[in-house]
């Protein structure tokens, strides 16, 4: 299969490797979508075309997304993926006179980090791993640590309780 050149590149399982038709990619896409907790809603192939539009638009020049996506030079296209609100607008006026802006970039919460004990992929804030529960930043960890240090010192308390108790019993026994 992979030395023939004519082989289809996405490939039906159903129908014996050959061309995967529109539908079964979309039963593809909401299905693996599905489980990744994706809404049904937005899981169709022509999201992920948009989404990418949309990303593109915050770096790209209108004419450089009109020649990507292959839109002609009239086109207005380009209206339907360029999102700006008030705070972008503010943005770019205080860059554009120096003025260091922080903001919370798309591309920061896209980002992914990988769990070091089960390799599993992560939302880059998680602070645990979903799958084996490991922390993955310093802050989880030392949280993890002052509850397990307190969690001992209640137990010696306990400890402590009950030999003060049995020792109270004792002497009260004796007393009698």
């Amino acid at each position: 299969m992979k030395d023939n050149r004519d082989s289809f590149v996405f490939c039906s399982l159903r129908a014996s490797f050959g061309k995967l038709s529109s539908t079964g990619l979309h039963d593809q896409i909401k299905e693996i979508g599905c489980r990744a907790g994706i809404p049904v809603e937005k899981l169709h192939p022509h999201n992920f075309r948009h989404t990418r539009a949309t990303h593109l638009s915050e770096h790209l020049t209108e004419a450089q997304l009109k020649e990507y996506f292959g839109w002609t030079k009239s086109s207005t296209m380009t209206s339907v993926y360029t999102h700006l609100s008030g705070k972008d607008i503010d943005n770019s006026i205080l860059k554009l006179n120096g003025i260091e802006v922080q903001d919370q970039d798309e591309e920061d919460r896209l980002k992914t980090i990988r769990c070091p004990r089960c390799k599993e992929i992560q939302d880059s804030k998680a602070r645990y791993c979903f799958k084996c529960g490991l922390p993955l930043n310093e802050k989880a960890a030392t949280s993890e640590v002052a509850t397990f240090n307190d969690a001992l010192s209640l137990i010696d308390e306990e400890a402590l309780i009950a030999r003060v108790m049995q020792k109270l019993k004792e002497e009260s026994h004796g007393n009698k």
